[in-house]
């Protein structure tokens, strides 16, 4: 008989069913963190988000505006905590066979009226085997509305927490979306952590 190991402290973990599991804490990253991350992404280039394997900029499936963060000197510590973080997790929840990072971090801009990504999942064909998402939310809730995470089962979604730092990580399959955002901007860092193929 399998148990489900203990949360660590940090950890409020959710199942959503047999299959999908999303776990969620928030104490991922401080203010003064998450400031710096968003100056990072910021000073990085914004450019449109795009969907889809050969990478369409359509915007009635998604309204952002996306920079890549890179492992550098004055980045490195980002790496470092997320990777720590990530493996800690998988090791406790998902036991996914994983390689590492191989597309960097997405940094995500969402403003209003409408910054949304609509209903999709991480994983799929032409995409890099991606086993494990996560998202790490960058605002505080007063700064913006509307703008929530949503892990989809069958039939409901898990909405992720909106407090400043929340750290979230969820398969790379589950169906997930950004609601449109009505009020501010919301800024978050994903990614995906990736491995070979699941048997």
């Amino acid at each position: 008989m399998t148990t489900k190991p203990q949360a660590r402290p940090w950890l409020m973990p959710r199942e959503i069913d047999s299959s999908h599991m999303l776990v969620a804490g928030e104490d991922g990253f401080c203010e003064e963190e998450c400031k710096t991350i968003i100056k990072i992404g910021e000073d990085c280039g914004l450019k449109n988000g795009t969907v889809g394997p050969k990478g369409e900029v359509i915007s009635e499936k998604r309204d952002s505006l996306v920079s890549w963060i890179t492992p550098r000197p004055d980045t490195n510590w980002i790496f470092e905590k997320i990777c720590g973080l990530v493996d800690s997790i998988n090791k406790d929840y998902f036991q996914y066979d994983i390689d590492g990072i191989f597309e960097g971090f997405q940094f995500t801009k969402y403003s209003a009226p409408g910054g949304n990504f609509s209903a999709h999942r991480d994983s799929g064909p032409g995409i890099a085997v991606r086993k494990l998402s996560f998202t790490i939310q960058l605002s505080k809730p007063e700064e913006y509305d509307g703008g929530e995470l949503k892990v989809y089962d069958e039939i409901t979604p898990a909405v992720v927490e909106k407090k400043l730092g929340t750290f979230a990580v969820f398969p790379s399959f589950a169906l997930h979306e950004v609601t449109p955002v009505t009020y501010g901007t919301r800024y978050s860092l994903v990614g995906w952590f990736s491995g070979p193929k699941f048997r």
